[in-house]
């Protein structure tokens, strides 16, 4: 079992799970802090859940210690935003929208998913969201 002293080297251990979703048409970056980006390049709704959800389960399994998460392990909370940007948007709106999606995963229950669509976020929005 994988033991988690700092957030380093958390990202380690956490960063091997990473590397084995990616292809020619999923791509991760670390964003900032504990925040990653990952790119899915033209796939449904329900192909992202799945790989999203492997990737939960991967890291739950991994059983790294953290004191002040409920569960007592690490957990990856994840804010998908599933579309096509629109001419004229900026990366900013694209990705304030996952960033929603994330805080909302994070407010409900740490290791949550959540997938929106639209750019602008409403109450509505967040109705529609799925959660998994």
């Amino acid at each position: 079992k994988s033991i988690c002293n700092d957030r380093i080297h958390c990202f380690r251990y956490g960063g091997d799970e990473f590397k084995s979703i990616c292809n020619d048409r999923i791509h991760c970056f670390r964003y900032g802090g504990d925040e990653f980006v990952i790119i899915y390049e033209n796939y449904s709704d329900d192909e992202v859940n799945r790989i999203a959800d492997d990737l939960r389960t991967k890291i739950n399994n991994m059983k790294i210690p953290n004191k002040k998460a409920p569960s007592k392990f690490v957990t990856i909370s994840q804010g998908i935003r599933n579309s096509v940007p629109k001419e004229g948007n900026k990366l900013w709106d694209y990705m304030y929208v996952a960033d929603i999606a994330l805080y909302e995963g994070k407010k409900a229950t740490k290791g949550e998913i959540v997938l929106l669509h639209k750019t602008t976020v409403a109450s509505s929005s967040l109705d529609d969201a799925q959660r998994n």
